[in-house]
């Protein structure tokens, strides 16, 4: 992996943190005369809960369920860091689409990692981990699973696939380079590169039995599903 895509991402988590801390602090005092509350009140087993979900907040990770009493701290804690965050995450998302300028068509596992990389920049799920594409010598395999040498069109342009994990888009405006890889039986990931200045696409296609259509799913849940037909092979 490239020095400045792993450097990028842990710059970006340090940036991240030391925005958030003056919430972090807010948030900790706040949780923590909840709790001492509760517990005069009698209601150890609630304090304990609230204690444990003002730390797995700090963490970072998502909470199945929040304490009544969390409900509006929480909220007001989302806020606060949102706030605090969006100048960093634009900052981070130009230096990515740069990286992703810079690594197009030269380095396709630099490129996807990148996708991974913005979507935590961007706050969206991460996408799944970069895999090389396939090599000439696994071709053959990967062929009976995805569109390898198809053409597909849709609302949006003419997809042509190529055998190596690459293909091109075609607009009436413009055409575009973007990755593709099998990620299921019947689905494929598609890593769409260059529009809008270098941000990137990405998207699940979902084939019918007999391949002669597709369903296209965001998953950032952006757009809604679309459908595609098959052209050519």
């Amino acid at each position: 992996m490239p020095k400045d895509v792993t450097t990028l991402l842990a710059d970006y988590q340090k940036d991240y943190s030391k925005a958030k801390e003056p919430s972090d602090k807010v948030l900790r005092t706040e949780a923590s005369k909840i709790a001492a509350q509760l517990v005069q009140e009698g209601r150890a087993d609630d304090a304990k809960q609230v204690a444990e979900q003002m730390e797995i907040k700090l963490a970072g990770k998502p909470l199945s369920q929040v304490h009544p009493t969390l409900a509006d701290l929480l909220a007001l804690y989302d806020a606060a860091v949102a706030n605090a965050a969006q100048p960093i995450r634009e900052r981070y998302t130009r230096r990515a689409d740069a990286l992703v300028q810079k690594y197009a068509g030269k380095d396709m596992t630099a490129v996807l990692a990148l996708a991974d990389v913005k979507n935590q920049i961007e706050g969206k799920s991460p996408a799944p981990a970069p895999a090389t594409p396939p090599s000439p010598s696994s071709t053959s395999s990967a062929s009976t699973l995805a569109p390898a040498g198809q053409v597909w069109k849709g609302t949006y342009g003419q997809y042509s696939f190529n055998p190596d994990g690459t293909g091109i888009k075609a607009t009436p405006d413009a055409k575009f380079k973007f990755l593709w890889k099998v990620v299921g039986p019947n689905e494929l990931e598609y890593v769409e590169i260059g529009e809008k200045g270098g941000r990137m696409n990405r998207r699940i296609w979902t084939f019918d039995a007999p391949r002669e259509i597709v369903t296209v799913t965001d998953p950032t849940k952006t757009y809604g599903p679309t459908i595609y037909r098959r052209v050519k092979s």
